[in-house]
């Protein structure tokens, strides 16, 4: 009888604290619905942590130095760029979100775009995100371009996105949104473009090459809400550490057969 008592006290004891521990994580942790890519350039590598489409090094030299967590990756304007491989596993046709961690001090540049990498291409349909003349920026292939508010050129580190959904771009910075327009981004469908991180050759030095640091790089296919925007800020960034919450249900299964 007391052995069941005990067994009693401890499962309600052990739920409580696991209910605790995944709603406390669910609550910092970055998204992970629809998250299809990230890059956290840790060791100076190219490697995608979550879907395995690493990258490789293109056109130059980018140094591996601390970053905002762990290391990252300073470009110094002279046209390096990281091509990520595997295409056609991100299509940016329709929704979807671009988040990056960034450091420049009156520079910019490049931060990612969808392209196909090839100098003065002038390529139909190509997306850009950028830190143009101090805010963000983005500039789709023969279609038009867009521009944010907040300069984010100061020296200091900042989280920014792009998100696209339908025919409205958003830009955030920091968590909080910076900008709202309308763009037919789709206009031209992009075929066997891929993900480059540090420039967009394909205008030559029009989209200028990344001058500062760029960390934890994450696309989703997907359009994120203002709460999770707000929520990947707070979280700042993946924990591969933290189970997802649905392991709870594992955990409790077999704690019962444990009985």
């Amino acid at each position: 009888m007391f052995s069941r008592i005990l067994v009693a006290v401890f499962v309600m004891a052990f739920s409580m604290a696991m209910i605790f521990v995944y709603t406390d994580a669910a609550e910092a942790q970055f998204v992970e619905d629809g998250l299809i890519g990230y890059w956290t350039f840790d060791g100076g590598a190219y490697e995608d942590v979550v879907g395995g489409h690493n990258g490789e090094l293109e056109e130059g030299d980018a140094v591996s130095v601390p970053g905002k967590f762990g290391d990252a990756l300073e470009f110094d304007g002279s046209g390096a760029f990281v091509m990520m491989v595997d295409p056609e596993a991100f299509i940016c046709n329709e929704d979807f979100t671009w988040i990056a961690w960034v450091k420049s001090d009156g520079g910019g540049g490049t931060i990612m775009a969808k392209t196909d990498g090839v100098m003065d291409s002038d390529v139909k349909g190509a997306k850009t995100f950028m830190i143009g003349a101090g805010p963000l920026s983005m500039d789709v292939g023969w279609v038009g371009g867009l521009s944010g508010i907040t300069p984010v050129n100061d020296g200091d580190w900042h989280q920014v996105a792009m998100i696209v959904e339908g025919e409205t771009v958003l830009f955030y910075v920091d968590g909080e949104e910076d900008f709202q327009g309308a763009m037919a981004v789709a206009t031209h469908p992009e075929d066997g473009f891929s993900i480059t991180v540090g420039w967009d050759p394909r205008c030559g030095m029009e989209f200028a090459p990344m001058n500062g640091i760029i960390d934890n790089v994450a696309i989703y296919d997907r359009a994120l809400d203002a709460g999770e925007m707000e929520q990947n800020f707070e979280a700042e960034i993946l924990d591969l550490a933290v189970e997802p919450a649905h392991k709870l249900a594992d955990t409790w299964g077999a704690v019962k057969a444990a009985k």
